[in-house]
């Protein structure tokens, strides 16, 4: 994990031209500075992270993304996800399917829940109504449709339930980070 005011004008700058042409393209177009930082910088660990594990050169490590979105790397069999929120960007590196997401723990329109909640996830919700558990929520579903590699479709198509149990969740410097492996 690392913040957005930790990257580099270097690391920005050399990661900027390691991406492929229509990568960097669609970064130059997001309208808000913070966005194309923490969308670089995400970009930037995933390489860093997988040239580190792999011994292969970062110049050499390449991502894409498949027809849904899910960002892969070409060549070795590593399996990566980003996610991002506030100033926060968190990278998860696996040789198995990943997915990873970060909510900064704010104040939120609790009728989200009505958007996110089977249910059963209303009767858990239920027990501890407050925006850290509803975050929690969201993180293990996002986490969870991002390992699927569906891309997020219906949050309501699962139980957060079905999924605590395959996802690792972590409270940490006002953020709620869920990995699911």
């Amino acid at each position: 994990k690392r913040t957005i005011d930790s990257l580099t004008e270097q690391e920005l700058d050399r990661c900027v031209a390691l991406m492929r042409h229509q990568r960097r393209a669609q970064v130059a177009k997001m309208g808000n500075l913070q966005v194309r930082r923490r969308t670089i910088l995400g970009e930037w660990m995933a390489k860093t992270s997988i040239s580190e594990h792999t011994g292969i050169p970062i110049e050499q490590i390449v991502l894409n993304r498949d027809a849904h979105g899910k960002p892969y790397v070409v060549g070795p069999n590593l399996h990566f996800n980003v996610s991002h929120s506030g100033d926060l960007v968190v990278c998860a590196l696996h040789d198995r399917p990943i997915g990873i997401d970060v909510e900064q723990i704010r104040e939120i329109n609790m009728r989200l829940a009505d958007r996110l909640c089977t249910p059963a996830d209303a009767a858990w919700l239920a027990e501890d109504f407050s925006p850290r558990r509803l975050l929690s929520l969201w993180t293990a579903k996002e986490a969870y449709f991002k390992w699927r590699g569906t891309g997020i479709t219906n949050f309501k198509s699962i139980n957060v339930q079905d999924i605590l149990t395959h996802c690792e969740q972590y409270e940490e410097d006002g953020y709620i980070i869920s990995i699911v492996i």
